[in-house]
């Protein structure tokens, strides 16, 4: 690749930078906000701007500044230094006259870091600084200065702890030292602190917030008049916050505001006796300042509507605070390089509170529940290049007129459309450009910020997984390791968040490593990092790519893509070749045109080494389930997410959900919960880093959330059925009953005289057409009587059963019945016939010998049940008479009984009294009527009996009740 600057000849000798400690769009400030006090890279180096004063700095090579505070009149700046192989602190004060070089307190370890000036009325009296021999091994240090010399160091917290970082500090009222770091607690970050009490003893470390499970990083630290504000970033719900306490000089705590979700970059300033806190807001993309008291409460607010700006200087004046970004000067980069104004004055308003839950919560998967969602899988790959400067493409912003080609003419290729930067903060040409040419069929977004942390990120991420995307390329973490206030555990936590919430918002990822950093000083050597960051680099590059395995994504290597040592080749330095001019020379070491060119080819190759997906194949639910489901298909090789989309009255949108989360043994599979009664549909696809693949066939099923609520009625066979019979058993019958509601099953009970014998089980769908019922049942039945009974049933359970129905089954013609009565002598003219039923009978024929009206014919079912029994109305007159029986069913007739005789008798009326009294002799016999009762209590005599009775003279029968039919004979004595 190749670049063309337009009119860059009259900015060749303007435009030579020197800075050794910032880039131009950084500023540090001290912390009193009513002071117009900072450190600025200007034309020739950096300058300390003191009200309307500029004072240049010239410090050695090699040296960083970290930190500025206010000394009465004058100022204090505090850096480190690496080079020659040699690590060493470099002080300088300076007010009204040249700035001076102080001498610092002695070290000796390799890395240094956040050299903390602790000033006390106006005054120097410490220093406490971060000091180790690793870059995640830093003790916290602090030496005592006594006006004239500096006291023997001491070691405030050893390293015990991992990447001891960010340190800040102040004296409060009681003279007081009190610092605050965060540490690795052995899982993530923490707020530390540690106070030094006048007696110049320190307390032990402690852990200052409560302890918890996500990230808490960046202290601040300010003295108030009660004691200190304390101000720190933590993750609270998927992003990062900023929580102020208030602490008094006993070391109790109370809360002063914590900011909305969305809130980074924490500064605690003083203006006036007030507390300022300053922050950005991600999510509403702005800048506050917040005003408070001595005990952290809110008093007044400042919002700048700025988000693509880096932190910005802030200045407190009566009823508005300025917020500013390093002046740019005419012998400073091009004016054109700013996309908005460098200074901003917003007037104070009244303070309120920020809702924690006035922001928007991490995109859910768009689209509807039909399984096609717009944004994916529509032919082009979208891939969202998300990062921070290096992503952006951050060296063109100093020349928005240079222009790149994707591929130019005589160099093996066809001209491709060109890159032209117009703005620089709109989207550039980073490597996204470049890695459209090598993988076809996609569109890779820019979505780098400059100077952005990961912290930021966090946040940010939501807004780009809202817009419409695939795979989310993540490259982040250089600036959190060059600022030197996150340690490379909460960065790898941080992007492990991106990722989450990628994969919630249906984005594939890859996560990438940071390149190496080139940093250079005015002769374009090499400035080594105190921070140690060519070793967090390396770190942060293997805990990345551990992250990336837990998780099944990609990694792309882009640590060792491009070689610091190639000055030409890799980075930006302003120089188009060998021996040109140097423009503006990059002193943070972001890659040229040809470094993009050696990043892309790391993302395509982890993009490329996914194939296509096909579709998965379903396994359930489908046809007939309860509500509480659980959806199932075989494993798709090389998914790394799924899509499931299921249709039907109040389905769950369509998801997104993680392989590794709801896959085992080469199942997949995820519980959606209650549904309701409904039908439904369901389908899924897979997932990768080539797009979403195809979604499977669609599976339907029907959801039961209670059994039917009735119960069948039933029809044939019943009793005496015509079409129950075979002459050669054994007999399959078909049982019919009506269909009812939310039955998709039924169940058919078959009972005999010895109990249950079968029960089958018959789908709705094969048996059941137009309300009916029709179950051909398996069951082979012999000759007899039988009983059935039907329910109805789905997945949620069993309805009730119907009534019993019972039936016969005739394999031959009926045997020979058996009679009980009539017979002897009877005394009513219309009997009542008795018979004990026989085996197969539909029907019987009884016939009374020489008495009209017979034969007669009986079914079975009308007069039989156990026993069988008739009372023709027929009269029949007194004397002897016979009568017999025969059973026939479909099969023909049975034998007829022999005759039965029985004699029907006269009778007489029974007389009201009977008395015996001894006087009567002889014998009298009483036949009484049938209908006829005569009472006499004492004694009963049944009908059809005959009881003598014997009077005799000491006697007196006063009471004999004899029944219809009876006979009494008395007898005297």
């Amino acid at each position: 690749m190749k670049f063309a600057r337009v009119s860059v000849g009259a900015l060749c000798a303007a435009l030579l930078l020197t800075p050794p400690s910032l880039a131009w769009w950084q500023a540090i400030q001290s912390r009193d906000a009513a002071r117009e006090l900072f450190v600025v890279d200007g034309a020739h180096g950096p300058e300390i701007r003191d009200g309307g004063a500029s004072v240049r700095l010239e410090p050695p090579r090699g040296v960083i500044l970290q930190r500025l505070e206010a000394l009465g009149d004058g100022w204090i700046v505090a850096g480190s230094r690496r080079a020659d192989g040699e690590t060493s602190l470099w002080l300088a004060t300076g007010g009204d006259g040249a700035p001076e070089t102080m001498t610092p307190p002695p070290i000796g370890d390799r890395y240094l870091s956040a050299p903390m000036p602790l000033i006390e009325q106006g005054g120097l009296v410490g220093l406490a600084w971060l000091e180790g021999e690793r870059h995640d091994a830093m003790a916290v240090r602090a030496a005592a200065w006594s006006g004239r010399r500096w006291d023997d160091p001491v070691t405030v917290s050893p390293p015990d702890l991992e990447s001891q970082l960010a340190l800040a500090g102040a004296v409060l009222p009681d003279g007081s030292w009190q610092l605050v770091w965060s540490a690795v607690d052995g899982s993530d970050d923490e707020i530390y602190s540690a106070r030094r009490g006048v007696d110049g003893a320190w307390e032990a470390r402690r852990q200052l917030n409560p302890a918890n499970d996500v990230p808490d990083i960046h202290p601040q630290i300010v003295a108030t008049a009660e004691g200190s504000l304390i101000a720190w970033n933590e993750l609270h719900d998927g992003h990062y916050r900023v929580r102020l306490i208030h602490q008094d000089l006993r070391g109790r705590e109370r809360v002063g505001h914590v900011a909305a979700p969305g809130t980074v970059s924490p500064r605690l300033l003083t203006s006036g006796g007030f507390g300022l806190l300053l922050y950005k807001d991600v999510l509403a993309e702005r800048w506050t300042a917040l005003e408070v008291d001595a005990g952290g409460t809110p008093l007044r607010m400042a919002l700048a509507e700025i988000s693509n700006r880096p932190p910005p200087v802030v200045v407190s004046s009566g009823e508005a605070l300025t917020f500013r970004w390093a002046d740019i000067s005419a012998e400073g980069p091009p004016a054109a390089a700013v996309a908005e104004t460098s200074e901003l004055e917003v007037p104070w308003q009244p303070f309120e509170l920020e809702s924690l839950d006035d922001r928007p919560d991490s995109p859910s998967a768009a689209g509807g529940t039909d399984g096609t969602p717009p944004r994916f899988g529509a032919g082009t790959v979208i891939y969202r290049a998300f990062g921070d400067s290096v992503s952006r493409g951050h060296a063109l912003e100093f020349f928005p007129t240079i222009v790149f080609d994707k591929v130019e003419p005589g160099e093996g290729g066809t001209a491709g459309p060109a890159c032209v930067v117009s703005d620089p903060f709109s989207v550039l040409c980073g490597y996204n450009w470049r890695l459209e040419n090598l993988i076809a069929g996609s569109d890779v977004a820019n979505d780098g910020y400059p100077g952005e942390t990961t912290t930021g990120g966090v946040s940010r991420v939501d807004g780009v997984l809202a817009g419409a995307g695939d795979v989310l390329l993540v490259m982040e973490g250089s600036n959190d390791l060059t600022f030197c206030g996150t340690s490379t555990t909460t960065v790898r936590d941080n992007i492990g968040t991106m990722v989450d919430k990628a994969t919630a918002a249906g984005f594939d990822s890859v996560i990438a490593s940071v390149a190496k950093r080139r940093r250079l000083d005015e002769n374009s050597i090499v400035v080594a990092d105190p921070c140690g960051e060519d070793g967090l680099n390396l770190d942060l590059r293997n805990k990345l790519s551990a992250l990336a395995t837990s998780k099944n994504r990609a990694f792309a290597d882009v640590y060792d893509s491009i070689d610091p040592n190639l000055w030409w080749t890799d980075y930006w330095n302003g120089c188009g070749a060998a021996g040109e001019t140097c423009m503006n020379p990059d002193v943070v070491g972001h890659p040229d045109s040809s470094g993009y060119d050696k990043i892309a080819p790391k993302f395509s190759a982890a993009i490329l080494a996914d194939s296509m997906l096909g579709p998965p194949t379903p396994i359930g639910p489908s046809g007939n389930v309860t509500s509480n489901l659980t959806f199932s298909w075989n494993e798709l090789a090389g998914a790394r997410l799924y899509r499931l989309s299921v249709t039907g009255p109040g389905a769950p949108p369509a998801s997104w959900y993680d392989s590794l989360a709801i896959c085992a043994a080469s199942v997949c599979s995820v519980n959606l919960g209650q549904f309701g009664a409904g039908s439904y549909s369901w389908m899924v696809a897979g997932k990768n880093l080539r797009g979403l693949g195809s979604y499977s066939g669609a599976l339907a099923f029907d959801v039961f959330t209670a059994p039917p609520a009735g119960a069948p009625a039933t029809g044939e066979p019943v009793g005496a059925c015509p079409d129950c019979y075979d002459s050669s058993p054994p007999v399959l019958l078909s049982f019919e009953f009506n269909q009812i509601a939310n039955a998709t099953a039924f169940e058919l009970e078959l009972s005999d005289s010895g109990g249950v014998i079968s029960t089958e089980s018959f789908a709705a769908a094969t048996i059941c057409t137009g309300g009916s019922c029709s179950a051909p049942s398996a069951t082979g039945l012999g000759g007899g009587d039988y009983l059935w009974r039907v329910r109805g049933k789905n997945p949620a359970g069993s309805g009730p059963w119907s009534s019993l129905t019972a039936f016969s089954i005739y394999t031959s013609v009926p045997g020979l019945a058996t009679l009980i009565g009539p017979s002897g002598e009877r005394f009513d003219d219309t009997p009542t016939y008795r018979w004990f039923g026989v085996g197969g009978a539909t029907g019987y024929r009884l016939e009374v010998k020489n008495q009209a009206g017979f034969p007669q014919d009986y079914s079975a079912n009308s007069i039989c049940t156990g026993s069988c029994a008739v009372e023709p109305p027929n009269v029949l007159p007194p004397g002897v008479h016979e009568w017999r029986v025969r059973a026939e069913n479909p099969l023909g007739v049975g034998a007829f009984t022999a005759y039965q005789p029985f004699e029907v008798l006269d009778c007489t009326a029974f007389p009201a009294d009977v008395e015996v009294d001894g006087s009567n002799t002889g014998s009298a016999v009483y036949r009484a009527c049938p209908g006829t009762v005569t009472s006499k209590a004492g004694f009963v005599i049944a009908s059809g009996e005959v009881v003598t009775l014997h009077g005799k003279a000491a006697v007196v029968i006063e009471e004999i009740q004899i029944q219809s039919g009876a006979t009494a004979t008395f007898l005297s004595n």
